[in-house]
Order: structure tokens, then C-alpha cells, then sequence
């Protein structure tokens, strides 16, 4: 029977996997279709809510940001029953046969190959999404025969932890990273996952890159720019605390800094106020709507609900759109 190395196996299932994180990063625009996960994987980040079309591209979300803090095993559990509900199109029948399969896959043999024709119908809808995630490895797309990886074959048996995420357990499979912040904000990263330095661009301006050290600076901008992708200041800190050196006070990063970084926010929370003419007498929902739409195309709407059937439009605009209404006998 055909066999495949456990080495060769988890490098396939790491790359695979890798490929999932960096996309959902974003960090690499020299990203080929060859490195980009599938299109069934990116669907699948934007309907769980790790991915969001800003109008500008794919972006992380702060719920993405709180998924690469998870362990792996977690990760791949999210990401995998989202597919398994998606190639079964709700069928529990299905959906059983794939959990199914995922628990017998515990007990497969490493290195040994497995007929998909040996298999029930649900696993055989699964198994692009499997090969996808790095689960399972298919010498081709033709092929009959798959090979169950280290992942695959671990992940039933790594579910103990409940998805919980682990302040200082942070996953592994970003790569490791060890941190040091100085009271002056400026950041040493010591690692050597491209990763974990894409990651921390997000929210530090990096300024020197090295094989085995990235070295930066936490910026008002540097920090912005992760709140405007929706990334909070908690998170933030959170993920430094995870990989704070052992060699800081305490094992956590200076509180001046963490004190900033939360300042820093609200500032950007701050409310603002805009002066505006509220308009609620719409007899039907036509109306309303023929209003909203006069309103939005003049850049002039601040508020609107179509259940209320009321608007509010800015000031400077408020005698323009009296006379739209009048003009159109609006009531």
C-alpha cells in the first residue's frame, strides 16, 4: 500500500495551515494564487466574521485578531465546521459522517494512505475542504487515496481546552515569539516567523527587520491604524502580555505603555457632535424613502430608520430638503 513520510506529511499540513493565517493577516501582498488558501476557505473566514470587505479589500477583524490568539487545534475547529456546514448544505446526516470520520482518523495509521472511495458520502463532500486545511494530503485531485497528517489525526484528541484563549498559550502555530517593550515604546521582537512580524505590523511601526529580531515602535498612528481595522486596545495588550519577555518586570509589558495604548483609544472613541433637523411626519414608507434617498445623495443624511420612518439630515441642508418635500407634495 502507498505511504507518504511523516515528515513530508506535516510539512504539508504546517504549509497549508500557514497559508490560512498569513491570508487572514493580510500582510502579504506578494501573495500568488498558489499561496492564497481557496476560494471555499476565504468564504468561509468572511462568514464567520474574520474577514470583512472594507471597500478597500479583505481586512482582519477584531474577531479575526481574537482567532490568531487561539491554539491551533481550536483554530482549525472553527474554520473546519464551517465548511463541514457548508459542503453538506445543512444535511445532519452529513455532518455526522464527517465528525465520524474525524474521530476514526484519530486512530489511522501515520504515513498510511485510505480509500475516499472507502468512504461515507458526507467525508467525500469534505475532503477539498480537509485537504484545504491541511488535514488530510491527496498525492493529486484525481486521486483515490488520501493520507491522514499529524494535524488530522491529533485533532479529536486536542479538543480538551475548550477553544479558550490562553494568555500565555497563544498559538503555536503562529511561530514563537518572545518580547520585550521598553518604557520609551520602543519594540524588540525576537523571532523568526514572518508570521508573528506581520502580526505586530499591525499595530507597531517596524523599522528594522532582522532573520531572528524585528525591532519597533508603538506610534499614536501605528496604533490607530489597528483600531480603524477594528482591532481593540485590549487585544493589543493582551497579545503583548502573551509574549512578554521573561526578562520584563513582572512578565508584562511597562504599564506606562499599556496605559497609553488604552488612551490612545479613547480618543479615537471620543464623541462628536453634528447639529442636525429631525423629519418624521412620512405618511408611507415611498415617501420616506424618496426623502432618505434625496438626502444620502446630498451628503447631508446623519441618522435614518426606515421602521421609525424617521430621518435626520445636517443643518446646511435641512431648507433643501423642506423644499424637496413641498415640491413633491410629500407628506
Amino acid at each position: 500500500s502507498e505511504r507518504v513520510s511523516e515528515e513530508e506529511l506535516e510539512s504539508f499540513g504546517q504549509r497549508k495551515w500557514e497559508s490560512v493565517l498569513h491570508f487572514l493577516v493580510g500582510m502579504d501582498p506578494n501573495s500568488t494564487n498558489k499561496t492564497k488558501p481557496p476560494k471555499a476557505i476565504i468564504k468561509a473566514l468572511r462568514r464567520i466574521n474574520l474577514l470583512n470587505d472594507t471597500g478597500e479589500g479583505l481586512k482582519i477583524t477584531s474577531k479575526g485578531f481574537q482567532f490568531l490568539l487561539r491554539d491551533p487545534y481550536s483554530q482549525v475547529w472553527v474554520l473546519l465546521l464551517e465548511l463541514v456546514n457548508s459542503v453538506s448544505n445543512g444535511s445532519i446526516k452529513a455532518k455526522r459522517e464527517v465528525l465520524e470520520f474525524l474521530f476514526e482518523m484519530n486512530y489511522s495509521e501515520p504515513g498510511a494512505g485510505y480509500k475516499i472511495s472507502d468512504l461515507k458520502d458526507g467525508p467525500v463532500a469534505a475532503m477539498e475542504a480537509l485537504v484545504a486545511l491541511g488535514l488530510v494530503y491527496k498525492p493529486s485531485r484525481q486521486s483515490d487515496t488520501f493520507f491522514p497528517t499529524k494535524v488530522g489525526r491529533r485533532l479529536v484528541a486536542n479538543t480538551g481546552s475548550g477553544g479558550r484563549t490562553d494568555e500565555k498559550n497563544v498559538s503555536a502555530s503562529l511561530g514563537t515569539c518572545e518580547i520585550i517593550v521598553e518604557t520609551n515604546f520602543r519594540l524588540y521582537a525576537y523571532t523568526t516567523s514572518k508570521l508573528q512580524v506581520d502580526l505586530i505590523s499591525m499595530f507597531v511601526h517596524m523599522r528594522t527587520r532582522l532573520p531572528n529580531l524585528a525591532v519597533g515602535h508603538i506610534t499614536n498612528e501605528s496604533v490607530r491604524m489597528a483600531l480603524r481595522n477594528g482591532i481593540s486596545a485590549e487585544q493589543i495588550i493582551a497579545y503583548l502580555n502573551a509574549h512578554a519577555s521573561s526578562r520584563c518586570r513582572s512578565g508584562r509589558i511597562p504599564s506606562n505603555v499599556s496605559q497609553m495604548i488604552r488612551l490612545w483609544e479613547a480618543e479615537k472613541d471620543r464623541v462628536k457632535t453634528k447639529s442636525g433637523v429631525l423629519f418624521d411626519k412620512f405618511e408611507t414608507e415611498e415617501a420616506f424613502d424618496m426623502v432618505e434617498k434625496y438626502a444620502f445623495e446630498m451628503d447631508a443624511k446623519l441618522w435614518s430608520s426606515r421602521i421609525l420612518k424617521t430621518l435626520v439630515v445636517a443643518d446646511r441642508a435641512a431648507d433643501q430638503v423642506k423644499t424637496f418635500i413641498k415640491s413633491n407634495r410629500i407628506a
